[in-house]
C-alpha cells in the first residue's frame, strides 16, 4: 500500500492496523513481502503492534508469542494459521490509513488560525 517501501510509512501503516485484524507482510509493501519483514525487524521492540502482520497464507511467523496475543484480541486462528478471509484488514480500509493525513500529522504552520482572515478563510486574501 505504500507503494515506495518508506519505514516510517510502512510503521505507519502498522500502528493503524486495528486490534483484532491482521494484514499480510504485502500488503504493506505490494511485491515485495520481505521488505516489510526487514522494516519490521529494524524497529524497536514495543514500537508496533508487529503480530498483527502475518504471511498471506495466514501463517505466523513469529509462531507462540504471536498466536497468543492475536488470540487475546479475538483473531480467529486455526490449526496454527489466521483465517485470512475474517481477519484480514479490507483493502479500503489499509488504503484509508495509507493516507497522508495517517501517515504524518497534519503541521499547523504558526501564525493566526482561520479566523484572523477576513471571512473565515484558511488562507491570505486575493490581492487582485
Amino acid at each position: 500500500m505504500t507503494g515506495r517501501g518508506d519505514p516510517e510509512a510502512v510503521r505507519a501503516l502498522v500502528r493503524g492496523i486495528p486490534e483484532g485484524f491482521v494484514v499480510a507482510y504485502g500488503d504493506l509493501t505490494p511485491g515485495a513481502p520481505r521488505l516489510a519483514g526487514q522494516i519490521l525487524a529494524r524497529t524497536p521492540p514495543g514500537a508496533l503492534p508487529w503480530w498483527r502482520v502475518v504471511r498471506a497464507d495466514g501463517r505466523l511467523a513469529k509462531g507462540a508469542e504471536q498466536a497468543r496475543r492475536l488470540a487475546a484480541e479475538g483473531v480467529p486462528l486455526r490449526n496454527g494459521r489466521v483465517d485470512m478471509a475474517a481477519a484480514r484488514l479490507p483493502r479500503e480500509a489499509l488504503r484509508a490509513l495509507a493516507a497522508p493525513t495517517h501517515i504524518a500529522p497534519a503541521v499547523r504552520p504558526p501564525g493566526p488560525g482561520p479566523a484572523a482572515h477576513p471571512g473565515g478563510a484558511s488562507g491570505p486574501t486575493d490581492p487582485r
